[in-house]
């Protein structure tokens, strides 16, 4: 340690409770980096101590019982010393990060950013690959049966590991390091040894720390480890290691994952381009014939464009969790958009017939009724979307419960509104008004209060069906196998909406239902009263 200008053995002590310049505008991962490391070392070592005086330890260091017993002492000799040889190589890294990080502010100066990366650099980069033996990276190589002894072996490279992580934004490592270091975490759950777990709890801190994704508990209950996040451990990196099953039942580690599929490009830009086409044509037909009500559907539509933007961007980034957030928000929440759409052309097609008398629910609550159900059911969705999007194991499952809630309320409310459709249409169509009677054959090439009922039907049935569908992916959970596939996602979500907004923008209702039709109506009726006070 006395190789390094400024470091002596009063670092150990002081370290952790000392004000870091350098760090008091940096990232948590490199202040926990920098508090754990004398820990990390110290522990590191002691292991390594209890393991050499353990030869039955190292049983599973593929010798062969052939083999004499001098022969399995000679190893066991040989891979205590180079654990303790690789340990002081990590030292002299870690303290080479620390000189840079605490003690080298008196000889430099701080604004120096651009010095300051090029140490990093060095010391980050330049530096490990280059000192750890070819016996160590020998104990790293695949083989039918990993041990105790590998495993420690895995546990120490994690910790080098860490420091590619550290500073990963200096450098293009693409949060590789964070990958293989989950992947050793999973190796040494499976050999099922406390101690090798508490040895990883630091480097599974130190790379969560950015993202707040788990809640770091006692290793003595060992809870925490079913708070990890699920990744793809196979993300860019080959894998030399144990895969893992989507439960683990030994350790109860459910693996959640924000793709189990990589997004397909083609399918996201198409949907993305027929959403933007189909919104842009409703925009503009509630810009012409003023139907200012009907905005609230032409944000559904823009729910639509922004959920295919991001599901396009994943596909190149599978790990991004803002991008599978938002994604997956805006896409959940378009539907109840046009839902609530769907129950106000409703109350305005009664009220354009003047068959208020004819509906079982009065036209001045139908609409807020329905309204309100849906605004709950939106905000349920839109909530679990916003709880799974934190990212722990907790916050998904909960999230998906408040979401199942939001859908299934949604669902609720369209079944019953699917009723009251139907029950006021056989009523007008007993009971006919004024109004609702139509001559001549054109009835169904233009835009009549029949094909607006029959637009509502297809689209509410199109909505229930989506959201049946998502009722029962959000129910199987994570792992399931509707989630699991994406081409269910396209047939009963994608294009679904997109033909509800197809239907609906072919026989608009505004063109029926605009201030001017209404007020049209209004005139109308005035007229016919003066015609009957004259008769």
């Amino acid at each position: 340690m006395l190789l390094y200008d400024y470091a002596n053995n009063d670092w150990r002590h002081t370290l952790p409770s000392t004000r870091i310049p350098r760090l008091s505008n940096g990232s948590r991962m490199v202040l926990i980096f920098a508090q754990g490391a004398v820990k990390a070392l110290s522990t590191l070592r002691t292991y390594a101590a209890t393991l050499s005086s353990k030869p039955a330890a190292n049983e599973a260091n593929a010798i062969s019982p052939q083999d004499s017993s001098d022969t399995q002492t000679g190893n066991a000799d040989n891979t205590s010393q180079e654990h303790a040889n690789t340990i002081d190589k990590l030292e002299e890294i870690y303290m080479s990060i620390l000189n840079v990080l605490h003690f080298s502010e008196s000889g430099r100066d701080c604004s120096a950013s651009r010095d300051f990366q090029i140490d990093l650099e060095e010391a980050a980069v330049a530096s490990w690959p280059h000192m750890v033996s070819n016996v160590f990276i020998a104990h790293l190589q695949p083989r039918d049966q990993v041990g105790i002894a590998e495993g420690f072996s895995y546990t120490t490279l994690a910790h080098f590991y860490l420091v590619f992580v550290l500073f990963e934004d200096l450098w293009f490592f693409n949060r590789g390091s964070h990958k293989e270091i989950e992947k050793i975490f999973r190796l040494v759950s499976d050999l099922q040894n406390d101690q090798l777990l508490t040895l990883m709890e630091w480097p599974m801190a130190v790379i969560a720390a950015n993202r707040e994704q788990f809640l770091l508990k006692s290793s003595l209950d060992r809870s925490w480890i079913y708070l990890l996040e699920p990744v793809d451990i196979f993300h860019r990196h080959s894998s030399t290691l144990h895969t893992p099953t989507e439960m683990d039942s030994t350790e109860g580690m459910f693996e959640f994952k924000l793709y189990r599929y990589t997004p397909s490009l083609g399918a996201a830009v198409l949907f993305l381009v027929l959403f933007a086409l189909v919104t842009l044509y409703h925009l503009y037909q509630v810009i012409r014939l003023k139907s200012w009500y009907f905005l609230v559907f032409v944000f559904g539509g823009v729910f639509q464009v922004i959920g295919y933007i991001c599901r396009t961007l994943a596909h190149n980034d599978t790990n991004s969790i803002p991008i599978y957030s938002i994604g997956t928000i805006m896409i959940l929440l378009a539907p109840p958009l046009y839902a609530a759409s769907i129950y106000m052309t409703l109350g305005r097609l009664i009220k354009y017939l003047d068959a208020e008398a004819l509906s079982i629910v009065p036209t001045r609550w139908l609409t807020l009724i329905f309204v309100i159900g849906d605004v709950v059911a939106f905000i349920m969705q839109a909530a679990g979307g916003g709880i799974m999007a934190s990212g722990s194991i907790s916050a998904m499952n909960t999230g998906e419960t408040i979401t199942i809630v939001g859908l299934a309320v949604q669902l609720a409310f369209f079944s019953v509104f699917i009723v009251t459709s139907t029950i006021f249409h056989w009523r007008i169509h007993q009971n006919p008004t004024e109004r609702s009677v139509i001559k001549g054959p054109s009835q169904w090439t233009e835009t009549t209060w029949v094909t607006v009922m029959g637009v509502l039907y297809v689209s509410s049935v199109l909505i229930l069906v989506r959201s049946v569908f998502r009722l029962i992916e959000y129910a199987q959970g994570n792992a399931g196998y509707l989630i699991s596939h994406e081409v269910f996602m396209y047939v009963f979500d994608s294009m679904l909406m997109f033909f509800t907004m197809v239907v609906m923008g072919f026989y608009h209702p505004s063109k029926l239902l605009s201030p001017r039709s209404m007020g049209r109506q209004s005139d109308d009726t005035t007229t016919q009263l003066h015609r009957l006070e004259s008769a």
